[in-house]
């Protein structure tokens, strides 16, 4: 498996796994996508599905208040399930 994808599963799962708060997860995402991934390592569709979960991420808020006056914040249960969905696509994937 390639470096990246036991970079990202590792974080997916300790997230899942409760070893991450949702705002450790959402920072630690949010850095490796800015500064650490290498975008030529991924595929198109790598890169969507990687992409997919970052717009997620980006748009998480803690504060219910922000969430109800703008409808574009996502909550944890947003962040959780876009977790799910890109952790399962790998596993499907790549058989891991």
């Amino acid at each position: 498996m390639e470096t990246w994808r036991t970079d990202i599963m590792s974080l997916l799962d300790r997230y899942l796994r409760g070893e991450l708060t949702v705002d450790s997860f959402t920072s630690a995402y949010e850095h490796w996508w800015n500064f650490e991934r290498v975008a030529a390592e991924q595929t198109r569709e790598e890169t969507a599905r990687l992409e997919a979960l970052f717009d997620v991420v980006a748009h998480y808020s803690p504060v219910p208040g922000d969430r109800a006056a703008w409808k574009g914040f996502k909550d944890e249960q947003a962040v959780t399930s876009a977790v799910r969905e890109l952790r399962d696509w790998i596993t499907n994937t790549t058989g891991s």
